[in-house]
């Protein structure tokens, strides 16, 4: 098929139209329309728009923590990360170390020992050299599966406000320079026998769901001490 002409005016004067093909238009506009898509392109994949990642707690953020703790904890105390927030180090206290008079929140001799000995040194450590790591600790504690719901949720409540209380008492009595950082930084909560702990048979295990745990909440993309 012949090329169709087009009139553009004289060119070099002659009076002759200029002839443009199709053809050739077509192939023009492809190319431009093919850079175009190339800059485009290597404009949507610049490195600097790529999407970040949230920053994720490494051993730097949580090993000095569980570390510094663990020098000041008598044994049985368990630490471990939390399985849903890695910024999270928890501190399993068990009922055989923070005793509670049985359906009471108020302490045994047991755990006022505990507390008296033990709370005072982990405040210390919190808010000395571990400050700028620390966002906050919450003081949680948890039921076994007997009785019903509604008692075990405000046991818990009284027994983890009560573990609060003697604390910041004994903090100030034998730590006071970390009493009004400490008191800054906890809270209580009660948590019933929402997070039982089960055994291997999937039974609840009652008497290691009986316990008070400190969480404590870091910073994230804290440096290693």
């Amino acid at each position: 098929m012949g090329s169709v002409s087009r009139a553009t005016g004289p060119a070099n004067g002659s009076g002759h139209p200029v002839t443009l093909g199709i053809t050739d238009l077509m192939t023009s506009l492809a190319v431009v329309f093919a850079l175009l898509m190339v800059v485009f392109a290597n404009g949507a994949h610049r490195p600097d728009d790529r999407p970040v990642a949230p920053p994720t707690a490494s051993s730097t953020t949580v090993e000095p923590v569980h570390e510094r703790l663990q020098r000041s904890s008598p044994g049985g105390v368990g630490f471990g990360r939390d399985p849903d927030d890695p910024h999270v180090l928890r501190v399993v206290i068990p009922d055989t170390l923070l005793t509670f008079e049985s359906g009471k929140s108020a302490l045994a001799a047991a755990g006022e020992r505990f507390v008296a000995d033990v709370i005072p040194s982990w405040a210390v450590a919190l808010c000395g050299g571990l400050r700028d790591r620390v966002e906050g600790v919450v003081i949680e504690g948890h039921t076994d599966d007997l009785g019903p719901d509604a008692f075990n949720l405000r046991l818990s409540q009284e027994r983890s406000l009560g573990v609060l209380i003697r604390a910041l008492e004994a903090i100030q009595l034998s730590a006071p320079e970390a009493y009004a950082c400490f008191s800054a930084l906890a809270s209580a909560s009660g948590r019933g026998k929402q997070d039982l702990v089960y055994d291997d048979q999937r039974r609840p295990d009652r008497e290691q769901s009986r316990r008070v745990v400190l969480k404590i909440l870091l910073r994230a993309g804290a440096g290693p001490a």
